[in-house]
């Protein structure tokens, strides 16, 4: 058995036929794509009886993300946006509502509080009014990238003329029993910048602002309607797991793009040894139907590394 560990890497004979090395059998392969599997239904069953575990690691800072959307609207021609306490503030209360009610939205499933009301709540009063969410991605310049490569309006908000001044969140949390960092990017134009205080504490004065052009990406109405709004419900704290108490966190999206590299790496790898060593001995190589699940589990591999996401926005 041990002086045959070698057949495991390469090609070798068998009964006077030619064997590719055992990790390039079809057994193999099979192994493979239930490893896979098993990944992906361990994932789901952590997230379900172990909130908490699984997540990202971050470096995002409020500074950072403030610093690049200003170097983003520079490129553009774009005056530079100032942060504003106050839209810190409404995107720290909003990051902090999606984790107490379990969402990823604009607007709160449960309550209907748009990013409008958070604004409203810490007293900003606003011509214009935009806000970016992002999750799930471990630096700022991640963060700025997606935003920038966006279709859905994100790179408007970073890019908009019309705003003057921003607010940004950066909060971790779980969301869906999975570990994450949220970004909340809040941009505006104040109503009066030397009174937006006394401003945003008029009732009246709030609701004329909710009638003129705002944006949030995608899929939001760009005119919020005023609307009564009921305090954000909070959701009991589950006992930590057994993993939660050794502060161990699981990356779900390092796990599978390292799968996919190795497992890309090491099929590369023993084919080319394949192909050498067959063409060393004059053994004829041909193409035959048993090379396609070899093919198919490369490309997998290869679309598993273009479409697997570190993070989402919206």
């Amino acid at each position: 058995m041990v002086r045959n560990l070698h057949h495991f890497i390469l090609p070798h004979k068998h009964k006077k036929k030619h064997r590719k090395a055992h990790l390039l059998s079809i057994h193999a392969l099979t192994v493979y794509v239930f490893l896979f599997i098993f990944m992906q239904v361990g994932f789901l069953t952590l997230r379900n009886f172990a909130p908490g575990v699984l997540g990202t690691s971050s470096s995002i800072t409020r500074q950072q993300v403030i610093d690049l959307t200003n170097q983003e609207r520079q490129q553009y021609g774009d005056a530079p946006v100032k942060e504003n306490s106050l839209l810190d503030k409404a995107a720290e209360e909003k990051a902090q509502n999606m984790f107490a009610d379990n969402y990823w939205a604009h607007v709160n499933p449960k309550t209907g509080q748009t990013p409008w009301y958070w604004m409203q709540q810490a007293g900003y009063g606003y011509i214009y009014a935009g806000e970016n969410l992002a999750r799930g991605y471990s630096t700022s310049q991640d963060v700025m990238n997606a935003w920038m490569a966006s279709k859905m309006g994100h790179k408007e908000n970073v890019l908009g003329t019309h705003y003057q001044e921003i607010g940004v969140a950066v909060e971790d949390g779980v969301i869906d029993g999975e570990k994450t960092t949220l970004v909340v990017q809040m941009f505006g134009a104040p109503i009066n910048p030397l009174a937006k205080k006394d401003v945003g504490n008029d009732a009246a004065a709030v609701q004329d602002t909710n009638k003129l052009a705002t944006n949030i990406p995608n899929t939001y109405p760009a005119q919020p309607v005023a609307q009564e709004v009921h305090s954000a419900s909070t959701q009991s704290v589950p006992a930590p797991s057994l993993l939660n108490q050794f502060k161990l966190t699981i990356n779900p999206y390092a796990l599978t793009r390292n799968f996919s590299i190795v497992l890309m790496m090491m099929l590369s790898v023993l084919a080319f040894l394949d192909l050498f060593l067959t063409s060393r001995r004059n053994v004829a190589v041909k193409l035959h139907l048993r090379h396609l699940p070899h093919a198919g589990v490369f490309v997998a591999a290869m679309a598993i590394l273009l479409i697997v996401q570190a993070g989402s926005i919206i």
